[in-house]
């Protein structure tokens, strides 16, 4: 070696060992995370730490919680950030900040995978399996080394697809172990087999170790043999491998171009004592593993890809050479396909690639002054690195931090050498095993930012050390909330040298790069319906329904802001910036701007009186005046309360001639404040003239409306001028309630109207619930039932009632009492539970056996007549709600009873039918003077009750008094029977509707016989059809793996699990509907596709009627605008095979291919008829979730897995894994559904 050559060495700085000589062929790797490694260091910006003392606080700092919401409270209380472990990912972290806000971390490569029931950082050790065989410690693929002997020497599985590699040369020796790498010594002579596990995948070389070992007529091409599962090679135009999915056609696993290369000058060019010296046996690992030393000579390998093998070609030019330096590696590296990708492209090779290159790959001016080898034919190299976006959809961008480390330098001693970030391509654009120089040279048109300073050279498992940080406002910043707004799923960054011409620009930089954000989703837009002035009322605009009021006094402006990222508990103080425009009398357009300060957002009024500043001209009588609002959280403001589609402000004109606004009182619901009463509860508002206005001494009526809803403002005539006047309101929800007022002098003149703004708390809770559904407490005087409210009000159970119905309201699970219609079928408390003449309300669950005959649900007693009845009328022959006219003698009833024609087979106005559950509500509005009748939460009759009396005797479940005792009692079941002494709103009646929903269906997938995998209850069977067959773990793979898809678990932790594997068309399905879905249910199922497709949309799960699908839900295929596909659900609205359809996409588009998949849940409120999708846990296109409703029609096919039904055959078949299906009747809550998607496996649910 020369001595400039040795100079020019010293030059070369290089974190890590001493390289070799490698000779890289072809590879594939998998997709893809506990705690971080301490190299990632912290997480988002911080408060000062405050003493971490509770152990609740201090668990949920150290190891994470599952929400949002807990993880911000926690972070805010303790200074210190938290991790939301719901939001966790191979390649993802979130934590909330300490002020408010949350930082991600979006890691090129996995940085965690789930094993056994719990996270492990990523470790790619090797360890010994049971069978033998070497595997990773904790790596997202699946991959398997060879012990030696017969067979393959690796195979990796994804998704139920396998691919194994198997030398050709017969039996391999047992390997030599270190680290993460396997040697199978002279596999030829002096040739050696090494392989060595990836983060997602893995590399096999085959190491050359000496010029004489080059010359073995076996190098001059050697075929692997390839065995795969459901697997298709395919080699592209630009040279790289991929397997893909034998049916949907999408990318499983992939490689780039398969390359060679030398030693440089670590290795030797004469001696076979090299191996030894230089590379030992464990070389590869020793160099650095699977990348070539930076002044190695590097050729391509031509590839033959075949079905059943793989046959290389090397380059024999650089095995012949004598300058050549060995060892040389032939270098293969499988991966699986993620959204996250990295590769290398060469000026000088413009066809060439390094995709996902191991370790370190240059960027600049390639040295040839002193790597002429090395540098032969490369001249420039860049860096790509491809990132999904699509996480924050919706977001405000605070800060960015793209994030690399470099391995190596130019100089010995670091210089500021800059190195520029760009953006490449447009929205969307990824890169893939195909990308070069060729088909990108022109997309380096977006230059973000550049750092120019020096940096000494890490190992690529160190923290990063090239930070490309951009604060608020800054260009990295921007260009992730050009992402963020216009919904784009992946970004990909570049990394050139800001002068490609000079050498001393040249690095090596690691693939795993990290993306840093902080985010903050802002402000909601402060909806006019809160906005309002006093006097004036709520926003009036010139287009709206209210238009624009007048005031004879500048107002007071006042709005009630929403923050998201703000719970009720745990509320981070924002302000109100009012906005107030006006034209002044030289018709000059003038306005200003006016902040409030920092409080709670939780329902709280935010408030400002108009006071035009010093220097500014006057608002003119009779002239317009607009205002708006806008809210700020610290970190973000939110759209002014004008934005969007209307695009119109609030107004008023100032018109000091008209009367001045009435006064309004009230003692029960004080202005401003939280009364003594609260929802359901009936209070009295006075209106009185405003005697101090001379315009305001001859009042003929007053207007005024509570709820500003679409139905007119309500009347009421003083009996003289100056005579106050007094009306009742009854609240229907908590929160702040604004009252407009305007009086009408003789002339039919309006006041200025008066607005007067009230808080109402949360309503009395139940005077009484007996739920019917536990045995009877047998006593002395008898059994009796307990009350479960704070009263203590038990009830007596008669003969006739059995309590061993077990199929309730909630379903299976749930139980009720069974009433035999006798004489002895009734409960009774011991006193009264409601005063009838004031505002109550009661309910129940009813479903009648026999309809000969009256039947009474609830009544209370009188002296000789019932105070109310709610129950079956079999004259009318439906439900009815009636109050007797008086106490002692029937003089008739106020009854509100339903009418209908319709009969049992109606699906949507059935009457009432035998042996149906149904809700019964009945309720008496005094402020209105109204008895109204719900029928499964759908207010069905409303009359007028002429007078009030109070029973005051006890309640009765299944019976009514009568003046010679008892009679009407009811025969059926009973359960959930609720009194409230207040009115209960609509809104409080539909969530009583809100059972437990019942599972009829679970299939954990753990187990199979005969072709069917059984349901946990013992109901209907999933049958295996097609191409799916079903892992089942054997117990030591509970530990070292391949594992399922959700982990089941046993008293002493995770047990053998399974997973349904669909392939080749394959699917399960039940043999009949698990639910008819005409009503309420829920579904729900861990799928994890094998592959993205171009080709296929891919059903998760379906449940078909006799010509389509009631519902399913399909990942679609990709097209060239979007390179990933999306969740949606699919629902025709009637069972004919050109429906229409609605469809709810998943507006987040995540990976479905990552290690866990995702968890996909599907929830139709049949009394709402809402229907909501969603994706690990979050639900999808929240912000258009209020629009999806549907109607009715029920299922007669079975539910299917992994297809969907298309006219009188199958479609849209799903390529991948599912795991722990679930169907229910029923609505579930997001609560359950966040239990549903945790990754352990909830058996009980």
């Amino acid at each position: 070696m020369n001595a400039e050559k040795n100079r020019k060495k010293k030059m070369w700085c290089r974190a890590g060992t001493p390289t070799v000589v490698a000779l890289a062929a072809a590879g594939l790797v998998a997709t893809g995370v506990t705690g971080l490694p301490t190299e990632y260091g912290d997480v988002g910006p911080q408060a000062a730490p405050v003493a971490v003392t509770s152990a609740a606080l201090k668990a949920a700092v150290d190891e994470g919680v599952s929400t949002e919401a807990e993880a911000r409270a926690a972070a805010q209380k303790s200074g210190q950030s938290v991790e939301v472990t719901g939001l966790r990912q191979e390649r993802r972290t979130v934590v909330a900040n300490s002020d408010g806000t949350f930082s991600a971390k979006e890691f090129v490569e996995p940085v965690r995978t789930w094993q056994g029931g719990q996270w492990a950082d990523i470790d790619e050790s090797l360890v010994r399996r049971a069978d033998g065989t070497w595997a990773p410690r904790a790596t997202t693929a699946d991959v398997t080394f060879s012990a030696g002997g017969e067979g393959p020497f690796a195979r990796i599985r994804v998704a139920g697809r396998e691919l194994a590699l198997s030398w050709p040369g017969g039996d391999l020796p047992k390997p030599v172990i270190d680290g993460d790498s396997a040697t199978y010594e002279n596999v030829l002579p002096d040739v050696d087999l090494v392989v060595q596990a990836e983060p997602d995948g893995f590399g096999h070389l085959v190491v050359v170790n000496t010029p004489e070992a080059a010359q073995n007529p076996d190098l001059a091409r050697f075929e692997i043999g390839v065995d795969t599962k459901a697997l298709t090679l395919h080699e592209t135009s630009s040279g790289a491998l991929r397997a893909l999915d034998s049916s949907s056609q999408g990318v499983v696993l992939e490689a780039g171009s398969p390359v060679m290369w030398d030693a440089g000058d670590g290795g030797d060019t004469s001696t076979t004592t090299a191996r030894t010296a230089a590379f030992g046996t464990a070389s590869v690992s020793a160099a650095g593993g699977l990348e070539p030393p930076p002044d190695a000579a590097t050729a391509p390998v031509e590839m033959e890809v075949g079905q059943d093998k793989l046959t290389l070609i090397p380059s024999q030019d650089l095995l012949t050479d004598p300058e050549t330096s060995f060892p040389v590696v032939i270098d293969p590296i499988e991966k699986t396909t993620s959204r996250t990708s990295w590769t290398s492209v060469m000026k000088g090779m413009p066809n060439e690639q390094d995709w996902k290159f191991s370790g370190s790959a240059g960027m600049g001016k390639c040295p040839i002054d002193y790597q002429p080898i090395a540098c032969n034919g490369v001249d420039v190299r860049r860096l790509m690195y491809t990132m999904p976006t699509s996480f924050y959809k919706g977001k405000d961008i605070l800060e960015a931090t793209f994030a690399v480390r470099v391995a190596h330098i130019y100089n010995a001693t670091p210089e500021d050498e800059p190195v520029r970030l760009y953006r490449v391509g447009g929205k969307n654009f990824g890169i893939s095993s195909s990308t070069d120089w060729g088909n990108t040279d022109t997309l380096w048109d977006s230059h973000i930012m550049t750092v120019d300073k020096a940096v000494s050279p890490v190992s690529c498992s160190s923290a990063p050390n090239l930070r490309f940080e951009s604060g608020k406002g800054g260009a990295l910043t921007q260009e992730l909330q050009t992402a963020a707004t216009g919904s784009w799923t992946q970004m990909t960054f570049g990394l050139r040298a800001a002068d490609e011409g000079d050498l001393h620009e040249w690095k090596r930089m690691c693939g795993n790069a990290v993306l840093e954000v902080t985010y903050n989703r802002p402000p909601a837009k402060v909806s006019m319906k809160e906005m309002w002035t006093s006097p004036g009322g709520v926003c009036a605009t010139s287009t709206g329904a209210v238009r624009s009021q007048h005031v004879d006094e500048l107002p007071k402006l006042l709005v009630i802001p929403h923050d998201p990222d703000h719970s009720k508990d745990e509320a981070e103080p924002v302000k109100v910036r009012f906005r107030v425009e006006w034209t002044d009398k030289d018709g000059k357009e003038q306005q200003y701007e006016k902040d409030t300060p920092y409080s709670s957002p939780t329902g709280a009024k935010f408030e400002h009186k108009i006071k035009v500043p010093k220097g500014k001209p006057a608002i003119p009588e009779n002239g317009k005046v607009y205002w708006s609002a806008a809210v700020y959280d610290k970190a973000t403001w939110g759209p002014w309360s004008w934005e969007g589609e209307s695009a119109v402000r609030c107004e008023f004109v100032m018109d000091r001639n008209v009367p001045g606004k009435p006064d309004v009182d009230s003692k029960e619901f004080p202005e401003d404040k939280s009364g003594e009463l609260g929802v359901g509860e009936t209070g009295t508002f006075t209106f009185s003239p405003n005697l101090g206005d001379k315009f305001d001494n001859d009042v003929s009526r007053y207007s005024y409306d509570f709820t500003k809803d679409t139905a007119a403002p309500k009347n009421i005539t003083p009996s003289s001028p100056t005579a106050p006047v007094s009306v009742q309101f009854t609240p229907p929800a908590i929160g702040t309630v604004v009252l407009e007022v305007t009086s009408y002098d003789a002339a039919n003149n309006p006041s200025a109207p008066a607005v007067y703004s009230f808080v109402v708390k949360e309503g009395k809770s139940v005077a009484g619930q007996w739920n019917l559904g536990d045995d009877p407490v047998p006593s002395a005087e008898g059994r009796h039932v307990k009350d479960e409210s704070d009263n203590s009000r038990a009830a007596t159970v008669g003969a006739g009632v059995s309590f061993t119905t077990k199929d309730g309201p909630g379903g299976a699970a749930d139980r009720a009492a069974r009433l035999d219609g006798t004489a002895d079928a009734y409960l009774s408390t011991d006193s009264s539970v409601v005063d009838t003449a004031k505002g109550f309300s009661v309910s129940a669950w009813v479903r009648p056996t026999a309809l000969d005959k009256d039947g009474v649900v609830v009544s209370q007693d009188g002296a000789g007549e019932p105070g109310f009845t709610l129950g079956y009328d079999a004259v009318a022959k439906n439900w009815s709600f009636g109050v007797p006219a008086n106490d002692v003698e029937s003089l008739g009833e106020w009854r509100a009873t339903v009418t209908t024609s319709a009969t049992c087979k109606d699906s949507t106005t059935k009457p009432v039918c035998p042996n149906e559950w149904v809700h019964l509500t009945g309720t008496y509005d005094p402020a209105n003077g109204q008895l109204q009748l719900y029928v499964n939460g759908e207010l069905k009759k409303t009359v007028a009750r002429q007078s009030t009396w109070s029973a005051r005797g006890a309640l009765q479940i299944g019976r009514s008094v009568a003046k010679y005792g008892y009679s009407r009692n009811f025969t059926g079941d009973i359960a959930e029977v609720r009194a409230y002494d207040r009115l209960t709103p609509a809104a409080e009646i539909k969530s009583m509707l809100t059972v437990k929903p019942a599972r009829k269906g679970y299939w954990p997938l753990d187990t199979v016989a005969s072709g069917t995998s059984p349901d946990l209850v013992g109901g209907r069977a999933l049958t295996l059809g097609g191409g799916a067959t079903l892992f089942q773990q054997k117990p030591e793979e509970v530990v070292e793996g391949p594992y399922p898809l959700v982990t089941s678990m046993g008293e002493q932790g995770a047990v053998p699990g399974g997973d349904l594997v669909l392939a080749d068309n394959g699917y399960a399905a039940t043999s009949s509907a698990p639910v008819s879905a005409d009503g309420s249910f829920t579904v729900a199922a861990r799928v994890r596709v094998a592959a993205e497709s171009d080709t296929t949309d891919q059903t998760l799960f379906a449940l078909t009627g006799t010509k389509t699908n009631r519902f399913l839900v399909r990942y679609t295929k990709y097209t060239a605008d979007n390179p990933y596909g999306h969740w949606e659900l699919v629902v025709p609205a009637s069972d004919a095979t050109a429906a229409t359809a609605l469809t709810i996409p998943d507006d987040q588009a995540g990976d479905p291919t990552l290690d866990g998949g995702q968890h996909i849940a599907v929830v139709y409120d049949g009394l709402t008829k809402r229907l909501r999708l969603y994706v690990d846990g979050q639900l999808a296109d929240a912000d258009n979730s209020s629009k999806h409703k549907i109607g009715y029609w029920a299922a007669g096919g079975g539910l299917q897995i992994g297809r969907a039904k298309s006219g009188t055959g199958w479609a849209d078949h799903l390529s991948g894994e599912v795991d722990d299906i679930r169907i229910y009747t029923g609505a579930a809550d997001a609560v359950a559904i966040g239990w549903m998607a945790e990754r352990l496996a909830q058996p009980d649910l």
